[in-house]
Parts: C-alpha cells; sequence; structure tokens
C-alpha cells in the first residue's frame, strides 16, 4: 500500500488530512487485518511490505521529545488511535488559529504536517505489528524521490526516479528471501532504529 497524494510540505490542506491519514494509515490497516489469516500461515508464513516515506522519518524528528517518546512506546492500535486523535484534535485546533492559513508547523508538539505524520505512524505500525506476530516478517520502505504528481509540486524539476526505479526496494523487499524486520532506504539499505 503506498499512499495518497497529499499537499506536501508548501501548505497542507486542512481539508486533505482525514484523507491523507485514512489511506496512508488506518488503509493499510484495514488491508492488514483483512489479509492476516493468510500471512499467518505456519506453512507459508507471509510477508508485510508497507510503502513508507522519508517523509515520516523527517516528521517524527521534528515532534517534540514528549509526543515522539508517545509514538515509539505505542504498543497497540488502540494507544495508535489515541494518538492520532491528539494529533487530529492540534490539527483542527491550529487551522483554526491560523485561520486556514498553511501548515506545517510545531503545535501541541506535533509537527502538523499530515503526510508525514501518517508515515511517521505507519513505520511505528510496522513495529507493532512485528512484535505481535513474531512469525510475521514486517518491513517498511522509502521508494525515494520517484516521478509522481505529489513529488513533482514538492520537488519541482529535481532529478526523480522512475516508479520502476522507485519500486525497486518495495520488490526487493517483498522477494528477497532473508530479510530482517525494519524500515528500509531507497538503496535498499536498514535505516537505524527509530
Amino acid at each position: 500500500m503506498s499512499g495518497f497524494r497529499a499537499v506536501w510540505f508548501r501548505g497542507d490542506s486542512v481539508a486533505s488530512y482525514p484523507r491523507t491519514l485514512d489511506v496512508n494509515l488506518f488503509g493499510a490497516q484495514r488491508l492488514t487485518k483483512a489479509l492476516l489469516p493468510e500471512l499467518l500461515d505456519e506453512k507459508a508464513p507471509g510477508r508485510l511490505v508497507f510503502v513508507s516515506s522519508g517523509a515520516g522519518t523527517a516528521n517524527l524528528s521534528k515532534m517534540s521529545e514528549e509526543r515522539r517518546q508517545e509514538l515509539l512506546e505505542c504498543s497497540d492500535l488502540s494507544a495508535m488511535a489515541a494518538f492520532c486523535s491528539a494529533f487530529v484534535a492540534a490539527y483542527e485546533a491550529s487551522a483554526r488559529e491560523q485561520e486556514e492559513q498553511p501548515l506545517p508547523h510545531l503545535s501541541s508538539g506535533f509537527w502538523l504536517q499530515s503526510y508525514g505524520f501518517s508515515k511517521a505512524c505507519l513505520n511505528r505500525y510496522c513495529q507493532i505489528m512485528a512484535q505481535q506476530h513474531p512469525g510475521l516478517s514486517c518491513v517498511a520502505c522509502s521508494p525515494g524521490f520517484v516521478d509522481t504528481e505529489m513529488v513533482k509540486t514538492y520537488r519541482g524539476d529535481a532529478k526523480l526516479k522512475s516508479v520502476e526505479e522507485g519500486g525497486d526496494v518495495c520488490a526487493w523487499l517483498a522477494c528477497s528471501p532473508a530479510i530482517d524486520n525494519g524500515y528500509y532506504n531507497p538503496d535498499r539499505s536498514m535505516a537505524s532504529a527509530g
């Protein structure tokens, strides 16, 4: 599952954040829940490969230490839902105070940028799934800056990867015989924890 084309850093749209969270995080959760019985088959165990983004790591680094720890300590889906509800409340309050001026900025310890927030939460969800299902391979990855409309609005004319180049790490993670759970960079290297 990759994601929804959201407005990037140049001014998150207040109208876009519910759909961004619904597709990028909750959609991945719904799909995983539906497929989990098949993925947990002992005879042919499955693998979860979540398409994330470096924006998730960036968003996590811009949160307050308290909020960052709160996300990293989420141990189940109800804790994740409560964390997301707090983000939504901060996002809506800030949007009202800013009178629809572009986000992001720091408020209530959250970096108010919905795309990056959804991907930070997706990365944590991947970790939760790995903890809850030790026999299941669970990975998340960033394809890098791929030539899509969403990325063009952010990067302009900068050199972008083709869809095939961006899909390399995803395909490798899906097909590689032995990989470790975690988050992978576009070059197939494993990112440090956090």
